[in-house]
């Protein structure tokens, strides 16, 4: 029944109050009352029954996909008048005129479901540090979150949900950078929802990260690297050397293959696994002589450090926490940050960063050329802290441009000479 019954103070009769589906516009309903001309609640009963009947026909009810979208809202009615229409219920019922209208119906998902399927994805992608990383703060998240936000629709997280997360895990102890990066996992899983239209809008968008004290990274000096590579086992003298006269990444490098490295033309070819942004970067007279040195062997999808290759560089397993174990044996040590509480108080939880990391080597190739008079602009687009890195649709000059810059980057054994002679 799509009608209902009223009286009004100024007439005898009982209306009939009719809903009835906008022929114009699918799955929306409009309202009209007729008077029965009926005194007895009985009477006008039948009587609206007839109206009815009559105002659907008018409105083209009488149609297929007409007669399912109002039998559809009629049981929707129903369901409201009982009291038994809940959201659940309204999941289905839209689902179901969806599929009348389109063809299709409309795909539901609690914010479980979707962060569980989100995470499945990223498993898939063969990213294993970065999926260990997100499964973490996923799990945290949605420990943190009472049980009718989590089995409840996507749709129903807000900005104040994540902004309480955020502040929760601050106030347990967790460093600024640790926090921000469990804001920015949950952003890009709720990116992806709004991408695939299962949410409107991004709810992480409204929480601001919160303010990281900035720590200057060292530099290591010519002597350093050499101290590096001659306390370094296996695949690492490679890596080290790739840091310093690139300013790659630990997992851009730890992930080359040779059909990545061009010898004749003398550049490395990569997509940096933090932007997705294509590379193509000439290679230093030194890294050349090295790579040579190495079995490429055969096959060009080989990588080029067999023995790192696929590792993570998060945990006490992973490349960071080697390389640290490397920095150590070649009497090596940056300053160490313990993370801060909103306070500002020392806590245990949370990352503790020092001033020297593998990273730092990357600041040592700017210095380096900075050293050699290399114009800040082109050191920037080398090392990729203004704008990316140099692209593959760069020209031929320009490729000659940036080679003569990191060419201008002496070996290592003529940079330390020359520090040990300014030192005298």
């Amino acid at each position: 029944m799509a009608f209902s019954l009223h009286r009004k103070k100024t007439s005898p009769y009982w209306f009939a109050y009719v809903r009835y589906p906008d022929p114009k516009n699918p799955g929306r309903l409009i309202q009209t009352s007729k008077s029965t001309k009926e005194r007895t609640k009985e009477g006008a009963r039948k009587k609206a029954a007839e109206i009815e009947q009559a105002i659907l026909s008018e409105a083209g009810a009488g149609e297929e996909k007409s007669r399912e979208l109002y039998a559809i809202l009629k049981e929707a009615c129903d369901d409201a008048t009982r009291g038994n229409l809940n959201e659940a219920k309204a999941r289905v019922y839209l689902s179901e005129m969806l599929r009348v209208s389109t063809g299709e119906g409309a795909r539901f998902y609690t914010l479980r479901q979707w962060l569980d399927g989100w995470l499945a994805d990223k498993e898939k992608a063969n990213k294993r540090g970065t999926f260990i990383r997100y499964k973490g703060v996923i799990a945290q998240f949605l420990e943190y979150l009472p049980e009718e936000r989590t089995e409840g629709s996507v749709m129903n997280l807000t900005a104040e949900d994540i902004r309480n997360f955020r502040d929760a895990e601050h106030d347990a102890g967790k460093s600024a950078s640790t926090v921000n990066d469990a804001v920015k996992t949950i952003r890009t899983a709720l990116n992806e929802a709004k991408r695939r239209q299962v949410i409107l809008s991004n709810p992480a968008d409204a929480v601001s990260l919160i303010r990281e004290d900035e720590i200057e990274k060292d530099v290591f000096a010519s002597g350093d690297i050499l101290r590096l590579i001659d306390a370094a086992p296996g695949d690492w003298p490679g890596v080290i050397l790739f840091g310093f006269y690139t300013g790659m990444s630990l997992r851009d490098i730890t992930g080359l293959k040779w059909s990545q490295i061009d010898m004749e033309h003398g550049t490395v070819s990569y997509n940096r696994i933090k932007t997705g942004t294509p590379v193509i970067l000439p290679i230093h007279p030194e890294l050349s002589e090295h790579l040579l040195t190495l079995p490429a062997g055969d096959d060009p999808k080989q990588p080029v450090f067999p023995s790192l290759a696929g590792k993570s560089t998060a945990g006490k397993s992973g490349l960071s926490m080697a390389f640290g174990r490397i920095m150590k044996k070649a009497g090596l040590a940056g300053e160490a940050h313990e993370p801060r509480n909103a306070k500002g108080e020392g806590k245990s939880k949370g990352r503790t960063r020092n001033t020297l990391t593998f990273h730092s080597l990357r600041h040592s190739f700017n210095s380096a050329m900075a050293n050699k008079g290399v114009a800040p602009e082109i050191r920037n687009k080398l090392v990729g802290h203004a704008s990316e890195a140099m692209n593959a649709r760069y020209t031929h000059l320009e490729l000659d441009t940036y080679r003569h810059a990191i060419n201008a980057v002496p070996t290592l054994q003529d940079a330390a000479q020359e520090q040990e002679g300014g030192e005298e």
